[in-house]
């Protein structure tokens, strides 16, 4: 099963392994003993799991359901569609939902921090990041982006977790919120909803890099003036404070802050070194699709093929996507 698979991954000390070269301190200065704690935590939960019978008897812990979202007016291109075929093929027995627009008023009814901010966000993939934390945290179940492939069944990661996701492939530390599932109102979806889009610097404690912080606090006495240097600079600022940079201060702000009886209730949590769900470094992604399956290990269950579909949006280049197309008529 997925378990038996991914036991043989296996993390990296910092600075080591496939960590070596890593750009540090993108999201905190704490991220190198956030990977040794994530290390850790692998070694701990994947090999406990691992002797644990997941013959899927008995109710899973994390709903089988398969979440994506689409929003806009643009169709969902095909090459997506492709790759949403192989999540239904492999868990024929699951539930499989795309979200749209017309889902948005009745997911966000309770949860009006999300709902504001998701009516002021400046993008599709802004408002998806905020959307997906409450699909999760009502409904549970796996969330994926459309630009994934599903390599392998995750039926037994369903049977034996209550919380899963993946550290990313960006030559850096970073926890991407393109894939993770998680049971229905877990504690750990409940942190990320009471933090989103809140600035860094508020709640980050000693996680928060000195200088940002004091940049922080000189922009809140106006001595910074209008535009201060706080202020998100250049394209997908989103990516700090809804995306994969919240995700991961998120995440891991939620585990070493959360009370051992909330994480224990919580348990089991398991966050995957990069080969398991993003075997492919986003620095590839410009590769054909045979070639970007090359990446994947006898570990693997998923691959991120990066299409950054959100770049349109962004005003930035997406020279990659006529290559993409390949996945629909491969």
């Amino acid at each position: 099963g997925s378990l038996a698979l991914v036991a043989g991954a296996r993390f990296a000390a910092p600075g080591e392994g496939w960590s070596e070269g890593w750009r540090w301190g993108l999201w905190s200065p704490s991220d190198r003993s956030w990977l040794a704690c994530l290390g850790q935590r692998w070694e701990e939960t994947a090999h406990e799991r691992k002797a644990v019978d997941t013959s899927e008897s008995g109710d899973p812990t994390i709903p089988l359901r398969v979440h994506q979202i689409w929003l806009g007016p643009r169709p969902l291109p095909p090459e997506c569609q492709c790759l949403a075929n192989s999540w239904r093929e492999r868990h024929p027995s699951w539930e499989y939902r795309l979200w749209t627009d017309a889902d948005v008023a009745e997911e966000l009814r309770d949860l009006p921090r999300l709902s504001e901010a998701f009516h002021s966000a400046q993008n599709p993939a802004e408002r998806s990041d905020l959307l997906r934390l409450a699909i999760v945290l009502h409904h549970g179940g796996l969330y994926v982006d459309v630009d994934f492939e599903c390599l392998q069944p995750l039926d037994d990661l369903h049977h034996s977790l209550s919380f899963y996701s993946g550290l990313s492939n960006v030559g850096a530390f970073e926890l991407n919120n393109g894939l993770f599932a998680a049971s229905p109102g877990h504690r750990l979806v409940r942190h990320l909803c009471e933090h989103v889009g809140r600035p860094w610097p508020e709640w980050g404690q000693a996680d928060v890099d000195a200088g940002e912080a004091v940049a922080y606090q000189l922009e809140k006495s106006g001595m910074m003036g209008p535009q201060g240097a706080f202020a998100p600079i250049g394209k997908a600022a989103f990516l700090a404070t809804t995306g994969p940079g919240f995700f991961t201060r998120g995440v891991m702000t939620g585990l070493s802050r959360l009370s051992p009886g909330e994480l224990a209730a919580a348990a089991p949590i398991l966050i995957a070194p990069p080969e398991v769900f993003y075997p492919l470094p986003n620095s590839q992604r410009e590769l054909g699709h045979p070639e970007r399956l090359a990446y994947r290990t006898s570990a693997s269950l998923a691959i991120h093929h990066w299409f950054r579909t959100w770049a349109a949006e962004e005003g930035l280049s997406n020279a990659s996507c006529e290559k993409n197309k390949a996945v629909a008529s491969g």
